[in-house]
């Protein structure tokens, strides 16, 4: 019976080893999304801000044959442009830390159910 034992607690320890294996597995699977998503997010940030650029300098270097209809209209996006920037940073900042924390929860009780089996 004592062969049995010493059995078992091997087997519980490798359990845990694989485990533990996979739960690092994933984590890196979840690192790895994070920056494309975000990378994404800041491409289209970026392409917003270079056309954003792009009419400033025009409007700067023509600005005797612009539109007053155009200035005025780059008057209200410019500031549009700083909020949706802003809003992302704070947004993803958010959500990292929201979901760092619903995973840690889950992770916690995932944990204690196990250790109950």
């Amino acid at each position: 019976m004592g062969d049995n034992d010493d059995q078992n607690k091997d087997d519980a320890t490798e359990d845990k080893a694989e485990a533990t294996d996979s739960e690092s597995a994933e984590a890196k699977e979840g690192d790895e999304a994070k920056p494309e998503w975000r990378a994404q997010l800041e491409s289209h940030l970026d392409d917003a801000k270079a056309m954003g650029k792009d009419i400033k300098e025009r409007l700067s270097d023509a600005s005797k044959r612009a539109s007053d209809e155009a200035k005025e209209t780059w008057k209200k996006l410019e500031p549009q442009l700083e909020t949706a920037e802003k809003t992302l940073r704070s947004a993803a900042d958010d959500a990292v830390e929201s979901l760092q924390g619903m995973f840690g929860d889950l992770k916690g009780q995932l944990g204690r159910l196990r250790d109950k089996l």
